[in-house]
């Protein structure tokens, strides 16, 4: 009588437990569990094993959605950040992204440099995270990006993420490449043609506004001297003068190292590239440290 008993209460606390969920999940669940403790006396085991699968299955939902969010962070990076870019920009450009203060520090290993590295963690209860590192030279220009998974659930792929990862060295090398290539084919081209230039269609004088070859004709022809001048007298060419250095030479003699810096932005973007060398596009200026000597300027 008393495990007849026993028995009713089991039965009657296992009905109101399944009450509040979905007739078919609740149904797969406890089949499965029932599979590891069917006797009618592991019914705590039984809804231990319920709890546990159901906590499992809400983390494994959240986690695809959340993954796609974390992916996204991730391209956005990886697109955002170009061959061209210095260390600082790329940091600059992960920190708008994912909202936070982010440190450079010495990167391990060879070739020496520095590195920002950080994570993109779950808003899920899991401690599964994508790595990201962008690596530098001594001379602040990228090396490479790398994304890994880390502590990555059943079924997503755990280690380096090639298809985030980017290699800046490789891209220059190809860029490179691909210039050469461009260059020899039109070099090609040209001797195909046997070298002749493209002929330049001239304008008839008459074209020209009456105004313009009135002031044309008034004034000396831009790079030549004077008739009468020294260099007629002494028999040079005229037109074979050095022409005048630019206005705002950051190459001058005598400068400050401010005022060659200010200068030298003619160029473009100015971008501190060492502790005492500055670079815009094709153009740099090398100081002596801590002083205002210029070693070198192009």
């Amino acid at each position: 009588m008393k495990s007849l008993l026993t028995l009713i209460a089991v039965l009657t606390i296992g009905v109101l437990a399944s009450i509040g969920q979905a007739p078919e999940a609740a149904a797969q669940d406890q089949q499965k569990c029932e599979q590891l403790y069917g006797s009618w006396y592991q019914y705590l085991e039984r809804e231990r094993c319920l709890r546990e699968w159901r906590r499992k299955e809400k983390l494994r939902i959240c986690i695809s959605q959340d993954f796609g969010r974390m992916e996204a962070l991730a391209r956005k990076i990886r697109d955002g950040i170009q061959p061209t870019m210095f260390l600082s920009d790329a940091k600059k450009l992960m920190e708008k992204t994912l909202e936070r203060k982010l440190d450079v520090r010495p990167a391990k290993g060879e070739p020496r440099g520095t590195m920002v590295e950080t994570s993109i963690t779950s808003n899920c209860a899991t401690p599964f995270q994508l790595i990201v590192q962008v690596r530098a030279l001594e001379t602040l220009e990228l090396l490479h990006l790398r994304f890994w998974s880390r502590f990555a659930p059943a079924g997503y792929h755990e280690g380096l993420r090639a298809d985030l990862s980017r290699d800046f060295e490789e891209s220059q090398r190809l860029e490179a490449a691909e210039k050469r290539r461009r260059a020899g084919k039109t070099a090609a081209r040209g001797s195909r043609d046997g070298g002749q230039e493209p002929m330049v269609k001239k304008r008839e004088p008459g074209s020209r506004p009456l105004q313009e070859q009135a002031e044309r004709l008034s004034r000396p022809p831009a790079g030549r001297a004077r008739r009468g001048s020294k260099a007629v007298e002494a028999g040079t060419q005229p037109w074979a003068l050095a022409a005048p250095p630019p206005k705002n030479d950051h190459c001058a003699a005598n400068l400050a190292r401010n005022e060659r810096i200010w200068r030298l932005q003619r160029f473009g973007l100015v971008r501190q590239t060492g502790p005492d060398t500055y670079r815009a596009k094709g153009h740099s200026l090398r100081f002596k440290p801590k002083t205002e000597a210029l070693l070198a300027c192009d």
